[in-house]
């Protein structure tokens, strides 16, 4: 694939989880560290683990468990850039692989961040 392609997809990807973390914080995207160049260049782990601590005070105990075990085992790399550039350390595949795994991070992120039924 080339690489254009991939950085437009990257770019994509970082913006949907800027706007799925500000969207739950209620926040610009000066707040928290919630910015797009962050996730894709520098560390996404922090917005992540900061907005899934907020969700998780205010969880039920089965969604707690979710976050937790997401925490612990579902987020890879430093960042957007590193998972695409170095998908083989992280055994995703490919490029291909690696955009696959954030998106499906993403979703994830997304779902544990939603409203408990």
């Amino acid at each position: 694939m080339d690489n254009n392609i991939i950085d437009k997809k990257m770019s994509k990807l970082s913006s949907n989880l800027e706007g799925t973390l500000r969207k739950y914080l209620k926040c610009i995207h000066a707040d928290f560290g919630v910015k797009n160049e962050l996730f894709l260049e520098q560390n996404w782990t922090k917005s992540v683990n900061f907005t899934l601590g907020v969700k998780y005070a205010r969880a039920t105990a089965q969604r707690q468990s979710e976050i937790k075990d997401f925490l612990e085992n579902g987020l890879k790399g430093e960042n957007i850039k590193d998972l695409v550039e170095n998908s083989k350390y992280y055994c995703l595949g490919d490029k291909n692989g690696a955009l696959e795994y954030i998106s499906q991070t993403i979703t994830k992120i997304q779902y544990l961040l939603s409203d408990e039924i």
